[in-house]
């Protein structure tokens, strides 16, 4: 598929999308830049970390169909020839649990090249409107979310420290 169609899913992202791309922001503090609606063959998949050979589909209700499952099959088989893993979540988790998928790509990505350039040593001041920097916990306190880490801190979904 063509860049400017990657171009033209991208600004169309569906809500599951959107949440799932806030997921795997948290991963970006640590070298792992994923790319969303990105052209790998002649495929364009949801999100690729391209230096981590990690592949994100969110999967909608369409991909339940006996054909779909096929072409799903194909796509997998390609961009593992590729030497890509694919992970691939229903939409239903992203929503329903997110924290379970947030640990899924966390236990992919363990182990796996980063790229050096992404990560920050300080907080990245947020976009406007998406929050301020007082929503991110004091080191050694655990975030709303709770839960720990080993990828993004003690802290859990917010610890930027790298």
């Amino acid at each position: 598929m063509s860049g400017s169609r990657a171009q033209a899913l991208r600004k169309n992202s569906s809500p599951i999308e959107r949440k799932m791309w806030r997921l795997l922001f948290a991963f970006r503090t640590n070298g792992y830049h994923f790319r969303k609606q990105a052209p790998i063959g002649q495929y364009v998949v949801d999100f690729a970390c391209h230096q981590a050979k990690l592949i994100i589909e969110v999967d909608g209700d369409t991909h339940g169909t006996a054909l779909a499952m096929r072409a799903d099959a194909r796509r997998d088989d390609f961009l593992r020839s590729q030497g890509y893993m694919v992970l691939r979540f229903p939409n239903g988790d992203v929503v329903r649990n997110s924290r379970g998928v947030f640990e899924t790509v966390e236990r992919a990505l363990r182990g796996k090249p980063t790229n050096q350039r992404v990560g920050h040593p300080l907080p990245v001041p947020p976009h406007k409107g998406e929050g301020d920097l007082t929503a991110i916990p004091a080191e050694g306190q655990k975030h709303a979310e709770g839960g720990t880490s080993p990828l993004v801190g003690e802290a859990g979904w917010g610890d930027y420290d790298a």
